[in-house]
């Protein structure tokens, strides 16, 4: 996790609900009930000085209290336990909450003054963590151009601009002559602000355009944020914008989500986001804990909304799973609908109903495959167990899929779906048609 400040600056990362908070066993210490009492009195004296909403610190602790007063953590008897114990039920009023134990981080901490500065510092990355970062390539999965000249870049973590520059620019530059992008955010539980200005102000390109303000306890302040095209990410101004999220995606990739969204760039497709919408840094507790504290939060100046609690809602819903193959669908079919007559307007209408059968494959037909089947010139149309095959000059069964436009996807192994032939009946199945991607239509009567 990374410490706060503006969108310019960092975000953080979602904790996973009720996560372990280490690999492997348990092997932290023990914990007594007094110790519990006394992490709980120094947990709520920093929510007291630091939480961005202070009229709420009352109502969680005496929540908290309750809870251990009933015994909900008796049985969290090392710090591990305990920190996830009380994560969880701190999750309810604060999706950004994190107690855990970590004597290394608490001594680094206070080292730079975080019990005395009214700021909290930003701890520098270990070696480590510089490693996991280059191994992940700074959280750039991948970036491909798929059919119809639509642009996919993957994301799994938005890594601090110091290190992700490279792998970000990239990422951008080789879809920035599609004609549509889809930034897929599932699962991406944050990063920072940094990252999240260099994305946003790629997709506004020369332009600025104010996106999330944030307040600010810590400072006092309240700040506009703008995108910032002198950052130099590559200009992606055109393009149709599609943002992949799901429940995984949270704080720093909601608010990128988030912001594309209500500023009219980008649609939104998946599933409603985790809902943390607050920003903010650890602080030393006290044995060696320490919390994740949110002590800012981001929201749209326009209305003051954000997306605590509520997630980042989608304009189209899809399944996670499904997510992509719906942005895909969603994106040729906008492009078709805008294209003048030519070459590439017929390629999208041949490209569109491959695209929408992947996102909500059609059923068959029963009735329509029962008439269908029988032979044709130089070609046999069977019907058994449940799917239609085609048996042309190879000999070899191939199955026929429906599309949503009433045509049939002549499965063949040998080229790209795209690229493969597609059957059509007559209504009364007495002719069918082979339909080439280049539009030709090949006649076949039906024989008696």
């Amino acid at each position: 996790m990374l410490a706060k400040a503006a969108l310019a600056a960092a975000l953080l990362l979602v904790p996973a609900a009720g996560a372990a908070q280490q690999a492997g066993a348990d092997t932290t210490p023990p914990l007594t009930a007094r110790a519990r009492t006394r992490v709980l009195d120094a947990l709520f004296a920093q929510l007291t000085r630091r939480y961005v909403f202070p009229d709420s610190v009352p109502r969680i602790e005496r929540a908290i209290r309750a809870r251990a007063r009933a015994g909900a953590y008796d049985s969290a008897r090392t710090a591990a336990a305990f920190g996830a114990a009380v994560t969880r039920d701190l999750g309810t009023f604060d999706r950004h909450f994190d107690l855990r134990w970590n004597p290394a981080r608490a001594a680094a901490l206070r080292a730079a003054g975080a019990d005395s500065l009214a700021v909290l510092p930003e701890l520098p990355p270990s070696a480590d963590s510089l490693a996991s970062m280059r191994a992940s390539n700074y959280g750039v999965r991948g970036a491909q151009l798929l059919a119809g000249n639509v642009g996919l870049v993957t994301l799994r973590l938005l890594h601090d601009l110091r290190w992700s520059r490279p792998a970000l620019t990239a990422a951008l530059s080789l879809v920035s002559n599609a004609d549509a992008v889809l930034l897929d955010l599932r699962g991406v539980p944050g990063g920072t602000g940094s990252a999240v200005s260099f994305v946003a102000s790629a997709f506004y390109g020369a332009d600025s355009v104010e996106l999330l303000t944030v307040y600010d306890r810590e400072l006092g302040t309240t700040t506009r944020g703008f995108t910032r095209p002198g950052l130099g990410a590559p200009r992606l101004r055109e393009p149709d914008l599609y943002l992949l999220v799901d429940g995984g995606t949270g704080s720093a990739a909601e608010a990128l989500a988030f912001a594309l969204q209500q500023t009219g760039r980008g649609r939104v497709v998946g599933e409603r986001t985790a809902g943390a919408a607050h920003i903010g840094g650890w602080t030393p507790v006290v044995d060696g804990f320490v919390v994740f504290l949110p002590n800012a939060r981001g929201f749209l100046p326009r209305t003051g909304r954000d997306w605590e609690g509520v997630g980042v809602q989608p304009d189209v819903a899809a399944p996670s799973a499904g997510a992509l193959a719906v942005a895909h669908a969603e994106a040729v079919e906008r492009l078709l609908a805008r294209a003048p007559e030519s070459p590439r307007k017929r390629t999208l209408a041949w490209l569109a109903p491959l695209l929408r059968g992947r996102a909500s494959p059609p059923v068959l037909d029963t009735a329509l495959a029962a008439r269908a089947a029988g032979r044709y010139e130089r070609v046999e149309v069977r019907f058994e167990g449940g799917e239609l095959r085609f048996i042309g000059a190879s000999g070899t069964p191939q199955r026929l899929l429906p599309l949503p436009d009433g045509t049939f996807l002549l499965e063949d192994a040998r080229f790209e779906p795209e690229a493969q032939l597609r059957v059509e009946f007559s209504s009364d199945a007495g002719m069918l048609f082979l339909l080439v991607p280049d539009g030709r239509r090949i006649a076949r009567k039906r024989l008696p």
